[in-house]
């Protein structure tokens, strides 16, 4: 991945950070970035980056039993797919 034009100068944003939380607060992170793609003013950059992460997400919580496959696919078609408009 490359760093954002301008800020390549920062090893940072390079390094993997590992954090750990429980499951409900994963679930809740997942539904609040699905919610901001939805937005329609959210179509920069880092756009595809986020989805990219949020799809992720949704597959580690289905994975570990917080999401079934049919919530996940139903927060995947309603919050990032629909915020594409």
């Amino acid at each position: 991945m490359k760093p954002p034009i301008g800020m390549a100068h920062r090893p940072a944003l390079r390094a993997e950070w590992p954090v750990t939380a429980p499951g409900l607060v994963w679930m809740a992170i997942h539904g609040n970035l699905c919610l901001a793609l939805r937005h329609p003013s959210n179509l920069g950059s880092s756009r595809a980056l986020m989805e990219q992460f949020v799809r992720a997400l949704g597959e580690n919580l289905v994975e570990n039993g917080v999401l079934t496959p049919d919530e996940l696919a139903q927060a995947q078609r309603l919050e990032i797919e629909e915020g594409r408009r």
